[in-house]
């Protein structure tokens, strides 16, 4: 199958490691997910550029669930779509900042400040609309910092669950819930960790 030709930083970035997982969850043989001569071969099927790296998919199963969909439309308007998402996410994660932030946030003015230097700021724009996580780590972040901030462990736990989908990052927040003694939060991370890998096994097999 052939690509409409992208730039090719779209061809290079992460996305189409997330494209190729979502391929082969969606195809046969979703067992072959993270078999790395799968993933590779259909990479290459997939690139019109001759000089694309290799890009493995690592993250645990419940994301490329999340990424299913976008097997069923071409490779441009995957990428598209996720772009558009990823944006939205961003603005649902500034908002986030706006209610939980009063400091940086408490007015207009102050809002329309901390949002333009969050989005303008260069990682974050790139990564973005290149087809990253960014937006969405983020947006996990703030949704398990209103959580805790508003006095819900149980809800900030789950959140922290669902970031461990990079798990560097939920080993950071993980360690600051610890120092706190939030150990009901700790408690539901841990268990929606765990639940990743049982939904994969149940899924993929064993």
């Amino acid at each position: 199958e052939g690509l409409l030709a992208l730039e090719a930083a779209h061809m290079t970035g992460d996305f189409l490691a997330f494209y190729a997982a979502a391929r082969l969850l969606a195809g046969p043989r979703p067992s072959q997910l993270y078999d790395l001569s799968s993933q590779q071969a259909l990479e290459q099927s997939l690139a019109v550029h001759s000089n694309v790296a290799f890009q493995p998919f690592g993250y645990p199963p419940l994301f490329a669930f999340v990424l299913k969909p976008l097997a069923f439309q071409p490779y441009q308007t995957a990428f598209f779509a996720y772009v558009a998402v990823m944006l939205l996410v961003l603005g649902a994660s500034l908002w986030t900042l706006r209610v939980h932030l009063p400091a940086l946030c408490g007015s207009r003015a102050r809002f329309a400040t901390t949002a333009l230097l969050v989005a303008g700021f260069h990682p974050v724009v790139r990564t973005v609309i290149g087809g990253q996580t960014s937006g969405l780590s983020l947006s996990l972040w703030l949704g398990f910092f209103a959580a805790l901030h508003g006095g819900r462990p149980g809800l900030a736990g789950i959140w922290l669950g669902l970031l461990s989908y990079k798990p560097q990052l939920a080993l950071l927040l993980g360690g600051a819930l610890l120092v706190r003694r939030e150990y009901r939060a700790l408690v539901v991370a841990a268990c929606v960790a765990v639940a990743h890998y049982l939904l994969a096994a149940f899924a993929l097999g064993w």
